[in-house]
């Protein structure tokens, strides 16, 4: 990671929030698309952030679905892919554990 939360956080401060890229869900098409919000706070306790989104509506966001416009894409999908693949091997275990449970 390049930057702290607080950090990301405080690159867009003065312009209302930092710009990135967050999921959104379309109803009508039943999709989720990527679209444009600004961050603009860091729930410590609840470990994400605080995004407005296009229409003014907030929401909170885990790091895993924010694209931040000033980061390395490549970085970005890296470590995306890294937690998915982490995701799987952790649910294999536990699906290995069941099934010895089972016996």
């Amino acid at each position: 990671e390049a930057r702290t939360p607080d950090e990301w956080v405080q690159l867009g401060a003065e312009s209302g929030g930092t710009m990135a890229d967050t999921p959104y869900y379309l109803i009508k098409e039943d999709c989720y698309v990527w679209s444009p919000c600004k961050v603009v706070s860091w729930d410590v306790e609840q470990r994400h952030f605080v995004v407005e989104l296009e229409n003014g509506k907030t929401k909170p966001v885990k790091r895993l679905n924010l694209r931040f416009h000033d980061e390395d894409a490549s970085l970005f999908e890296a470590r995306v892919a890294a937690a998915k693949a982490e995701r799987e091997e952790v649910e294999a275990g536990l699906r290995y554990l069941f099934c010895l449970d089972g016996l």
